[in-house]
This record gives C-alpha cells, structure tokens and sequence, in this order.
C-alpha cells in the first residue's frame, strides 16, 4: 500500500502564480504509474483527498487500477459518523 499525501508551501497558499512557480522545478514529484515499475501487482495507492490531479497524482494512476481512493473516499462517511457519534453519546 502506498498512502499519498498532497504537499504545498503554505506561503504561497491561494497564488496560483507564485504555487506554479515553487513546483516548476519538482515536476518528478507527482506521483505516476512508472513509479510503482518492478511493484507487486497488488500493490495500491491511496490518498486522504482533495487531490490536486496532475500534481501529486497523474490521472492514469489516479483513475488506474491501483487506485482506491474512491473506496477509501466512500468508507470515510460512515467512519466518521461512528466516531461522532461515539463522541456525543459519551458526554450524555
């Protein structure tokens, strides 16, 4: 399993410019298909999104078959509400 994380520099934050300047130079950073080269093929990608598409993830690894994102995206809701409700039922 690999988990991604997005990465930004929190300066530049909203400046879409200034954000495209700093990642000029760091274009080997998103992660693609060709990394995972010489990988078991079960292994699988996941990512806590918002995803930047193209940026910390290319698309074919995103939308590919390692990807889980979407299962992980539709088991967050209900992990969510367990522990809300595991929260508010203890201060009763």
């Amino acid at each position: 399993m690999v988990y991604a994380k997005e990465w930004a520099a929190t300066a530049d934050y909203g400046n879409e410019a200034a954000d495209a300047a700093a990642r000029r130079q760091l274009t080997d950073w998103c992660l693609d298909e060709p990394w995972f080269s010489g990988a078991r093929t079960d292994c699988r990608l996941m990512h806590c999104l918002p995803v930047r598409r193209n940026v910390a993830l290319a698309d074919g690894l995103l939308d590919g078959p390692r990807s889980v994102v979407l299962r992980q995206a539709y088991n967050r809701l209900p992990a969510q509400m367990a522990v809300l409700y595991r929260l508010l039922k203890s201060t009763e």
